[in-house]
């Protein structure tokens, strides 16, 4: 029975780890993507002097803070589910282990 409730524990946190993977990916795209347009707009505006002053320049700059911000917290967020999904896998290998030598015993 105790196997059965850490299967079912582990199940969720994989499709937990999922749905964060996914969401990692996504903002590895918009990353990507700001970071590209920054670097368009900021080798268009080499002649300007004022490029630093650019509102859209810090805008997109402020943007690649936010998706660096939240790509960090998910990495912590997928460190800490795989080192629960690994625990879950220790206990089910010692549970099913303690279960088949109570079994032999018997």
């Amino acid at each position: 029975m105790t196997f059965l409730s850490l299967s079912i524990e582990k199940e969720s946190l994989t499709m937990e780890k999922s749905m964060l993977e996914y969401q990692e990916m996504v903002l590895s795209n918009h990353l990507n993507t700001v970071t590209g347009q920054l670097s368009d707009y900021l080798a268009t505006q080499t002649n300007n002097e004022n490029t630093g002053a650019d509102c859209y320049a810090q805008s997109l700059q402020a943007q690649q803070q936010l998706y660096d911000s939240q790509k960090g917290s998910i990495e912590s967020k997928l460190k800490a589910i795989n080192a629960e999904i690994e625990s879950y896998d220790k206990a089910i290998t010692t549970n099913i282990k303690s279960e088949c030598k109570l079994s032999l015993s018997v």
